[in-house]
């Protein structure tokens, strides 16, 4: 995902970087449309595109074509959810940015600790409500689906890491 490549070829086609770029926008759109903040799913999408292994927040903005503030920004955002590190590297001054081994995965698990709390959050919520309570009602059943994600996320988390060994 090189930046230096030209828009279109001599024969009107578009060139393998640009289709790339396109993947990236469109990605990274998917994932925004899912929850993700839009310049964290960017930056997100082309570390994992970029044939290096690691990315500095310069290179970021050339090849997404946003400040230096942005990056920074999503950068941090990443970080704090587990998906990305920076990465030092003897003798440069730069910062560098990589994605963290087993990224998506623990960013979900990470997720998933709150869960407990959630539910006994929702719990809490019915009892001030009353039984009779249509509200109580509804958090009752939150309680139960999030208990269930719980543990239905531990059980795909394991089969997961199975499956990757093997």
């Amino acid at each position: 995902m090189s930046s230096s490549a030209e828009a279109a070829q001599p024969d009107g086609t578009t060139s393998g970087a640009d289709t790339l770029r396109t993947f990236v926008e469109r990605m990274s759109l998917a994932l925004h449309e899912r929850g993700w903040g839009r310049m964290p799913a960017r930056v997100y999408v082309a570390l994992l595109c970029d044939e290096r292994e690691q990315l500095t927040a310069r290179q970021l903005t050339e090849i997404l074509g946003v400040s230096a503030a942005a990056i920074s920004s999503a950068v941090n955002q990443l970080i704090d959810s587990g998906l990305v590190e920076r990465d030092a590297v003897p003798g440069s001054r730069q910062e560098h940015y990589r994605l963290s081994p087993g990224g998506i995965l623990d960013a979900v698990l990470r997720k998933q600790e709150a869960y407990p709390h959630l539910a006994d959050l929702a719990d809490e919520g019915a009892e001030v409500l009353g039984s009779d309570s249509p509200g109580a009602e509804r958090l009752g059943e939150l309680a139960d689906f999030v208990r269930f994600m719980d543990g239905e996320l531990k059980e795909i988390a394991e089969r997961w890491k199975e499956r990757r060994r093997s």
